[in-house]
């Protein structure tokens, strides 16, 4: 099975008008497979409450901080699944979970470590340059969950349309409150509201939001609880592998005759024939670029190209 990469849009620094359709020309994209070196990752729960998060640091030799970070969020409360079956789940009591973490560099020799573990029942261990962020991000989901909780609490119930227009203008709100983060619960019940069901279906709607909302902040609160404290991570245990791996990168190269400042992919799933929006880059050149030869690589991490190739 194969995979089309095509070109939505570019921008250059032209002048007078553009026609609304044009074709792109001056410009060649492609997906290439570029070899690299992962680490093969096996975290092991040695608690008996499930393991919902985790960071992995890598460290370089002789190093005392990491360079890099990867958070995994194995369960729902910050933002994962809310329906069983679907994504990642906790890992459960006393078994392991294998991920892959990807190495900024693959001629040195890393040293992945935990640096944070987070389990269901609010139990935490870490270092405080990993937990601060953490609890940070925690709180203002909490901080989100109560707004929207307060919000559905006081809901006219009376008509469809007053359902809808309150909705509408507690999801401006919270969007002018919270400017430095996206809202799963903002997000849902601006859908709610511009729906076309029945008051009945619209209360029903929210009513779902709001049980899995309550079920998240009982999820979130005893995290927060106390002060934070540093703890060396002694609830987990990491092992690891080098694994030689393929990643694949999409390939934009500037073949006209002026800066490339913008531009615009979709995938075409080979499954169905139709375009998935992938990426918007935004990049403004002062100078010109070499022509044909310079060439700008992105990081094409979608799973579906990833699989179309294969």
């Amino acid at each position: 099975m194969k995979g089309l990469v095509v070109l939505a849009c570019v921008s250059a620094s032209l002048q007078g008008p553009v026609p609304s359709d044009t074709a792109v020309k001056s410009v060649r994209i492609s997906v290439r497979p570029v070899a690299t070196t992962r680490l093969r990752v096996t975290i092991e729960n040695l608690r008996d409450s499930p393991l919902v998060e985790s960071t992995i640091g890598l460290f370089a030799p002789g190093d005392a901080r990491p360079r890099s970070e990867q958070f995994n969020n194995f369960g729902g409360y910050l933002g994962g699944p809310e329906t069983p079956g679907l994504g990642p789940l906790p890992v459960a009591p006393h078994e392991q979970r294998v991920i892959d973490v990807e190495v900024p560099d693959s001629q040195l020799q890393w040293k992945p470590m935990l640096t944070l573990v987070s389990f269901a029942n609010g139990y935490y261990e870490g270092t405080l340059d990993a937990l601060t962020p953490w609890r940070e991000a925690r709180q203002k989901q909490v901080d989100d969950l109560n707004f929207w909780l307060h919000a559905i609490d006081t809901l006219p119930s009376g008509s469809a349309d007053a359902a809808r227009r309150y909705l509408r203008e507690q999801a401006i709100k919270r969007a002018g409150q919270a400017t430095d983060g996206a809202s799963s619960l903002r997000d849902r019940m601006w859908t709610i509201a511009n729906g076309t069901g029945t008051l009945p279906d619209l209360l029903a709607s929210v009513n779902r939001a709001r049980e899995t909302a309550s079920r998240q902040l009982a999820a979130l609160q005893p995290s927060l609880a106390g002060p934070l404290s540093e703890r060396r991570v002694a609830s987990a245990a990491l092992s690891f592998e080098p694994s030689a791996a393929t990643k694949y990168v999409v390939v934009i190269e500037n073949a006209g005759t002026r800066p490339l400042e913008a531009w615009a992919w979709d995938y075409i799933d080979p499954r169905t024939g139709k375009t998935r929006e992938a990426n918007l880059q935004t990049w403004v050149a002062y100078t010109p670029m070499a022509y044909p030869a310079e060439a700008i690589f992105c990081q094409a991490r979608c799973e579906n190209i990833r699989s179309a190739m294969k």
